[in-house]
């Protein structure tokens, strides 16, 4: 059977990755208005987070500001390991299963997020999607009838693929982090977990 997983929120903690930027960007002279000033404007160009654009929102602001500076420290960010610490340990029992990455984002800063996380090697594929529903990647990944298992943190797009695919069974997952950590639960979630460790008690049962 496969099982597909969001990365932010569900394997990846957006979270941490955010404060350990925020915080060497300040050791740079960017304060922490400036900081999510910029973070938030990067991404109204439509699939996330954009570095390159909050870097250059930073420098037109705050030309003292070295923009090579600012670069160098995002790499090094990036190349960090966010993974939550409970996701290599439960990957590895999960080695009989065909495991897939199924996210949406920009693309570029995505595939070196997953390619910094030495998670990729557990995962037949990883999919990323400008679709903010997924369904026309999940397309690419299942039949409409096959049954599948998929875990996301994104309310809505558990509720659009669960429409779409009627046979999949949707894990919501909640780790306090994210737009979604406060919603409840809607009739498209089949399973709500907060450790990816209880997803193999739910695989039991399916």
């Amino acid at each position: 059977m496969k099982i597909i997983f969001d990365f932010d929120h569900t394997l990846y903690s957006t979270q941490r990755f955010y404060d350990a930027l925020k915080k060497s960007f300040y050791n740079l002279g960017v304060d922490e208005n400036l900081f999510q000033k910029t973070f938030n404007q990067s991404k109204k160009t439509g699939k996330g987070y954009e570095a390159v654009e909050q870097v250059e929102l930073i420098c037109k602001e705050k030309p003292s500001v070295c923009k090579n500076d600012l670069k160098d420290v995002f790499e090094e960010i990036l190349g960090e390991d966010f993974i939550y610490p409970d996701v290599v340990s439960v990957l590895k029992d999960l080695k009989s299963y065909d495991l897939y990455i199924l996210s949406y984002s920009k693309i570029d800063l995505q595939g070196e997020k997953i390619s910094c996380s030495k998670i990729r090697k557990f995962f037949k594929e990883a999919y990323i999607t400008d679709d903010d529903t997924k369904v026309s990647a999940m397309e690419r990944i299942i039949s409409k009838d096959e049954k599948a298992v998929i875990v996301d943190d994104n309310l809505e797009v558990l509720s659009k693929l669960k429409n779409k695919f009627s046979n999949l069974v949707t894990v919501r997952m909640n780790r306090g982090e994210g737009k979604y950590k406060d919603w409840p639960d809607n009739s498209e979630v089949d399973y709500s977990i907060r450790k990816l460790e209880e997803l193999k008690n739910i695989l039991t049962e399916i």
